[in-house]
């Protein structure tokens, strides 16, 4: 029997990158999947690709940033499918003047309140009522996704988009001991460097690698399926008594305390590679 069978599953933000792979994981694992997301286009492109592979999906338009569209589009997964059993909230951006090396002073109120939306305010407003069916209906389990740089400040970050995450690692924490006691379990991934289309398109393989060699101890970027992979395992009862926690999906970045590998490291690992 495979681990999610007869299991309903939301990912928020499963259109796309590290959401995509997610859903895609589930409907290989027999959960039926429901991808919810503002990319019309490649949300309903990925569940025709799901359910001609003979997996169970469907696709729903939400702008999780809109607490009407959040309200709904919950109640219309429980309807539809009748329940969540698991919900893998994948979302986070920053706006466009939210730029790396942005400061306090020079970040926009505008750049600020909308990347906080995005990042946070989302995913807050999805978890609401994400246990509030939980809680009457014998638990579940949420699986966010935060980002490294919620965890210190980083010269080449996003000023909004770090305060955003680390806000959702605490958020995380919270419902995680607010709620074990419903049998609901709630933690987050980290996601390091990650090849995301996102990525690959705005970087060359070269550039990633030496991203990569300047932050981490494994000299290559995560693959989206390997942060998927880690998402169902927290999901599953592998993970039963695993809760509140923030797990590093890095590539060894977080050994090195976030200030990247010694240089010594680097120059080895290149020279093997």
């Amino acid at each position: 029997m495979k681990r999610f069978e007869n299991k309903v599953v939301m990912v928020a933000g499963g259109a796309s990158g590290i959401g995509a792979a997610t859903s895609e994981a589930f409907a290989r694992e027999g959960a039926q999947v429901v991808v919810a997301d503002i990319q019309d286009a490649a949300g309903h492109s990925l569940v025709e690709g799901l359910v001609g592979a003979g997996g169970r999906a469907l696709y729903l338009h939400c702008d999780c940033t809109d607490a009407g569209q959040v309200e709904k589009t919950v109640a219309q997964v429980i309807a539809d499918c009748g329940g969540l059993d698991v919900a893998a909230n994948v979302l986070g951006g920053a706006h466009r003047d939210d730029v790396p090396g942005s400061t306090l002073h020079n970040t926009s109120d505008e750049a600020y309140d909308s990347t906080m939306a995005i990042s946070l305010g989302s995913i807050f407003m999805l978890m609401k009522h994400q246990v509030s069916h939980m809680m009457t209906h014998g638990g579940g389990v949420i699986v966010n996704v935060s980002s490294m740089a919620s965890l210190a400040a980083e010269k080449h970050a996003t000023l909004a988009y770090g305060i955003a995450k680390a806000g959702l690692n605490h958020l995380t924490r919270f419902a995680a001991a607010d709620y074990a006691r419903y049998n609901i379990r709630v933690n987050a991934i980290l996601p390091g460097i990650t090849a995301t289309p996102m990525l690959r398109n705005n970087f060359s393989e070269d550039e990633i690698i030496e991203m990569c060699a300047g932050q981490q101890a494994i000299v290559r970027p995560v693959e989206p399926y390997e942060q998927a992979n880690t998402i169902l395992w927290l999901a599953s009862e592998e993970a039963a008594m695993i809760t509140g926690v923030l797990l590093p999906v890095d590539g060894g970045r977080s050994a090195f305390g976030m200030q990247g590998p010694p240089a010594s490291a680097v120059a080895r690992d290149l020279i093997r590679a």
